[in-house]
């Protein structure tokens, strides 16, 4: 404490036994205290109530716009610029516009299992879907998209943003797709635990498939065909 505080905080002292001193016959200073006590204590009770109200509400989800530093919509200069060269880069021969880039997760560079960070791309929209997922291993080098990882169940990520508005299950049947179409989200789940999660661009479609006879190129950065 400085000096000048002290002398501050002595004068405020000084000066309330000075009112009390030349009032205390004419004032009720039990009742006033007691009127001063019971309305702060209001006070406090209404801003905590407040606060409580506003952490709840501030904590609800909202409609996901970006995944790993991407946004819905980028254009793929943009992600050029800010993911560098993609690990993969795959087109399909009969859907003119469709590209879809794959850029590896983690620093084991050794490692044949990997995983990615997946970005799809549809003339005009841009990034239209953004995810990730791994081959031959969890998502451990995954990012978490609120409070979405590899941990979680069904169970808490319905809780958190309501029921799917969809459900579309693999044509093997082995893996179901749950769609939050509110909030962008699809997470996937196969065997009980999330394989793929990430968000989708509201003009995609529920249902999307390839054109008839399409064939899937993917290539990495040398150039060299990948399976």
């Amino acid at each position: 404490m400085t000096i000048g505080t002290g002398i501050f905080l002595a004068s405020i002292v000084l000066a309330v036994t000075a009112l009390f001193a030349t009032t205390r016959d004419r004032w009720n200073w039990a009742k006033g205290l007691k009127r001063i006590s019971i309305g702060s204590a209001i006070l406090v009770g209404v801003l905590v109530a407040a606060y409580f109200a506003w952490d709840q509400f501030a904590d609800r989800p909202k409609p996901l716009e970006e995944f790993g530093g991407i946004k819905l919509g980028a254009s793929q200069s943009d992600v050029k610029f800010l993911k560098g060269l993609p690990d993969v880069t795959c087109t399909d021969s009969a859907t003119p516009g469709w590209s879809m880039w794959a850029y590896k997760l983690g620093t084991d560079s050794t490692s044949s299992a990997h995983t990615y960070l997946v970005v799809r791309f549809m003339e005009p929209i841009g990034a239209w879907a953004i995810s990730t997922f791994a081959f031959g291993q969890s998502l451990t080098d995954a990012p978490s998209l609120d409070q979405v990882n590899q941990y979680s169940s069904l169970q808490s990520i319905n809780q958190r943003f309501g029921p799917p508005t969809s459900i579309e299950p693999s044509e093997d049947q082995l893996s179901r797709e749950y769609l939050y179409r509110r909030f962008n989200l699809r997470v996937t789940f196969a065997q009980g635990r999330v394989t793929e999660y990430g968000i989708e661009h509201p003009k995609k479609p529920n249902k999307w498939k390839f054109a008839p006879g399409s064939k899937r190129i993917c290539i990495d950065r040398e150039g060299k065909s990948v399976s």
